[in-house]
């Protein structure tokens, strides 16, 4: 799997042991992974007690030791640095456990916390009431665990854990089309450098670039018909204010200005750049991602009939 990923075009790889430990002590956990956060968790605790975790049960959620919000005992138990600790570590992995019942228990003090979190059946608990006091040190401690359980949770092959399990070796640059199955992934993170259509190389240094450089050769070619576009923007572009002209534009900015610079001309330019300003000059929208320059131009594609190695993008 691992060579199959370092591999591809766009070179997926597996963080090692040393860089996921790194990640996983800097990260907010919590919020970063809310998606998968109660799995990560759960795999942990299956992997320690060898029992299933029941992951559509409600009951079970994820609690935060030091709650989210401070009262008088919490501020006590976590010492003179108190605000420091309590957001720099809230939602840190060390933090963190799993139990079967969250609202019982959230803002109550470490003591109380305990008590109850004596009666969980989940092996979470054991890391946490074996301590005195909960506070940046037992935080620390518990984040040492946690982080050595997930790597024994998931494991690479021995042969990787240090390694940087990717490669380095350079190959030619790869032309891929709008319209291949992966085209918004291979465009998300990267670079464009040129926007090749049929025998046409045009630079490009922006994914807003490669958009209007598109739609700019349709429109100078004849044999495209650019108003079928024009007319039909909400099927293609799924909006209607794709391509404007400048009185549809002036209507948009005058209720909010903060669209000015999201439109461009063909060449590229905000509407108070251009000193004559008619209906004769389009505005296109351009604050789009990578993976919707892709969307929108393999739309265009498919309702002109254009062949797939028609249009093709190379990354830097």
């Amino acid at each position: 799997m691992i060579e199959l990923l370092t591999n591809l075009f766009y070179r997926l790889r597996l963080p090692n042991d040393s860089e996921m430990s790194m990640e996983l002590i800097s990260m907010n956990f919590y919020e970063s992974l809310r998606q998968y956060s109660k799995l990560i968790l759960g795999k942990i605790e299956e992997y320690n007690s060898k029992v299933s975790v029941d992951f559509r049960n409600p009951k079970i959620t994820i609690e935060h030791i030091m709650p989210q919000k401070l009262d008088d005992s919490w501020k006590v138990e976590l010492g003179e640095h108190f605000e420091d600790i309590h957001k720099r570590y809230l939602h840190n992995i060390g933090n963190l456990i799993l139990t079967e019942f969250n609202s019982e228990i959230g803002n109550r003090s470490f003591e109380e916390k305990k008590k109850k979190l004596n009666t969980s059946s989940l092996n979470h608990r054991l890391d946490v009431i074996t301590r005195d006091v909960w506070n940046e040190r037992s935080i620390k401690e518990h984040q040492s665990n946690m982080v050595n359980w997930f790597l024994e949770t998931f494991p690479l092959p021995d042969q990787y854990r240090d390694r940087t399990n990717w490669n380095t070796q350079t190959t030619e640059k790869t032309l891929f089309s709008p319209l291949d199955t992966e085209a918004g992934d291979i465009a998300e993170g990267n670079k464009p450098v040129e926007l090749h259509i049929f025998d046409d190389v045009i630079k490009v240094n922006s994914w807003q670039c490669v958009f209007i450089k598109f739609l700019k050769f349709l429109k100078d070619k004849p044999e495209y018909d650019f108003d079928y576009i024009l007319d039909n923007q909400l099927e293609i572009f799924r909006r209607d204010e794709t391509i404007l002209k400048w009185s549809s534009l002036k209507e948009l900015i005058d209720s909010n200005v903060d669209l000015t610079s999201r439109y461009k001309t063909f060449d590229g330019k905000v509407w108070d750049k251009i000193k004559d300003l008619n209906d004769d000059v389009l505005f296109i929208h351009i604050n789009i991602s990578a993976s919707m320059c892709m969307s929108r131009i393999a739309s265009v594609m498919e309702k002109l009939f254009l062949p797939d190695n028609s249009i093709q993008i190379k990354l830097k």
